[in-house]
């Protein structure tokens, strides 16, 4: 199998990376590794929504792996999911895009700037249509999420956002890795771990260290289920 594993930084992914040993530096983004039966190119694309677009679609343009997977961490807007808790994204949004007005903020779809029904839209939003068959028994949560180039630390802003949206974690690239794998066709996976919950900006409260290793820890189960030939 051929796959594909993007992260904005290579800290989110590292215990993973140390589990596949020496790989072979293919450019200063992209490290490829040999591991049982299995092709892994790493791409660490860098934090955000363009250096995720511009990397991943550069790589899909000359590549076709068998499945591709982000991973990394994310902020959760309420307390039904546990910080640490690692979650599968099965839609994801651009709600950023739009228009204020005096009061209010008008989204880029109600200002017929985009069609939601356009491919790879769903009404509005980026669905992963290969969600359930490639989990296997590896069973996570499904969330829906939003992508953001500031993440929420606001009250007010926070307040704001979920009632318009409602998603339940963020995050700063999930949904430009989405539109790119819709666009190409290759199946994918978007994978993170609960790092924080979305309030009003306290990193003492935050746990990055359990959302990596917990992250990790499902990959490498992940792995284990592709060596077993069972994905």
């Amino acid at each position: 199998m051929k796959l594909l594993l993007v992260s904005a930084t290579d800290i989110e992914i590292a215990p993973f990376l140390f589990h596949l040993g020496k790989g072979q530096r293919l450019s200063n983004e992209i490290t490829r590794y040999e591991y049982a039966e299995n092709t892994i190119d790493v791409l660490v694309t860098g934090v955000g929504m363009i250096h995720t677009t511009f990397f991943l679609g550069k790589y899909l343009n000359s590549n076709k792996p068998d499945l591709v997977i982000n991973a990394g961490i994310c902020g959760c807007f309420n307390d039904s999911i546990s910080i640490g808790s690692v979650v599968n994204v099965v839609s994801d949004s651009f709600p950023e895009i739009g228009s204020e007005s005096s009061d209010s903020f008008i989204p880029w779809f109600d200002l017929k700037l985009e069609d939601p029904q356009r491919f790879p839209f769903s009404d509005g939003k980026l669905v992963n249509p290969y969600k359930d068959e490639l989990l296997k028994e590896l069973d996570i949560p499904r969330v829906e999420g939003a992508t953001v180039n500031t993440v929420h630390g606001n009250e007010l802003s926070i307040q704001k956002f979920t009632r318009l949206f409602q998603p339940l974690v963020e995050s700063m690239e999930g949904a430009a890795f989405m539109y790119v794998c819709l666009q190409y066709g290759v199946q994918f996976l978007q994978i993170r771990s609960v790092s924080n919950k979305v309030e009003v900006r306290n990193t003492e409260k935050w746990n990055i260290k359990l959302a990596i290793s917990n992250l990790n820890a499902f990959l490498l189960k992940f792995l284990a289920q592709l060596d077993a030939g069972d994905a």
